[in-house]
């Protein structure tokens, strides 16, 4: 019966957070901090919120991303809003450094 416990516990732990689809949308986002000692790295939307997230592989300040982001079941409120998944879209070029 403790082993029957402990399993369930164990694969409860292992199943992925699941997100009502009414709570998704998607987010455009650019890259404004590339932290590789923290791998961590940090996004900012059109109208200025931030977000971050860990995996500093690839990624450069400037790349543009396209995020699926959740609202964490509280529509007016994007303060408490969360990233689901993360991917590269293209980057930017800074129009001085090209002159």
């Amino acid at each position: 019966m403790c082993l029957l416990l402990v399993l369930i516990m164990i694969l409860s732990a292992n199943q992925s957070t699941t997100h009502n689809a009414e709570s998704l949308y998607p987010a455009t986002m650019v890259v404004t901090e590339v932290n590789r000692q923290n791998d961590t790295v940090t996004i900012e939307t059109a109208t200025g919120f931030m977000y971050a997230f860990t995996g500093t592989e690839d990624w450069d300040v400037g790349d543009v991303c396209s995020c699926i982001m959740s609202d964490e079941g509280t529509p007016d409120d994007i303060e408490d809003d969360s990233i689901i998944s993360c991917r590269y879209t293209s980057f930017t070029v800074n129009r001085q450094e090209r002159r």
